[in-house]
């Protein structure tokens, strides 16, 4: 788990609580987002990601890439990620899917 210790990470807690986190590496990346359930559709993932754009433009980058779950893919392409490609593999008999987005 390299990227505990490379990626770069911004945390979100409400009464010490962790709610949300999101990190991203090679500057224009993002790797993780995550708000807990509870704080579905509260601001939380969007306040992570705008930290996250915010520390991206600061090291000069401009957009990010990301590769979406399905459930994630309606939040990032509000946000104005667009699709790049479908991502489909087999582990352990399961096929899972994700999306490889990124902004315009």
């Amino acid at each position: 788990m390299d990227f505990i210790e490379n990626d770069y990470f911004v945390l979100a807690y409400q009464a010490n609580q962790l709610i949300g986190f999101a990190s991203f590496a090679d500057g224009n990346y993002l790797n993780l987002l995550y708000a807990h359930p509870e704080f579905d559709r509260k601001g939380v993932a969007s306040q992570l990601l705008k930290a996250i754009k915010a520390e991206a433009k600061r090291l000069g980058y401009s957009t990010l890439t990301t590769h979406a779950s399905k459930t994630a893919r309606p939040f990032f392409e509000r946000k104005g990620f667009v699709l790049i490609q479908e991502n489909r593999k087999m582990m352990d008999g399961v096929e899972l899917v994700n999306f490889e987005m990124t902004e315009i």
